[in-house]
């Protein structure tokens, strides 16, 4: 099934407060000696929109690859305050060989300040969709 036509596609939006101990168990996990700031990786975690996206659009995540990850900041995330994003699916290729299609899929989250509507960061995200043609 050829999703191309789902560009546009929106998920959320979701709120998050950035609290210590997650920002702990982060720096843990990803091996961070710095304890001052919130590591420019942690809006990792907030992926909520591209899982939901890919689950209507009924893409099992066993078929997925995750192909690139970037992230423009406009000011540091902070602890303890709260931020706002909708990820976006803004952009569907597809290349088909005669076994195989490949889809991929840029998301985009845009951040901000609840209230403010500050842009704080994006995240850009590609993942490629893998699926075996069935032949006769």
């Amino acid at each position: 099934m050829s999703i191309k036509g789902k560009a546009g596609t929106r998920s959320g939006p979701y709120k998050k407060t950035v609290n210590a101990a997650e920002v702990d168990a982060f720096r843990k996990a990803v091996g961070s000696s710095n304890q001052k700031d919130v590591p420019t990786t942690f809006i990792t975690r907030w992926r909520e929109g591209e899982f939901e996206i890919l689950n209507r659009l009924g893409i099992s995540l066993s078929s997925v690859l995750h192909g690139e990850q970037e992230y423009q900041f406009t000011q540091p995330i902070e602890q303890g305050k709260t931020y706002e994003f909708e990820t976006i699916l803004t952009r569907v290729m597809e290349k088909k060989s005669s076994r195989a299609l490949m889809q991929f899929l840029y998301f985009e989250s845009e951040i901000v300040e609840p209230g403010t509507q500050s842009g704080v960061a994006r995240s850009i995200t590609l993942i490629i969709v893998r699926k075996k043609l069935v032949h006769d």
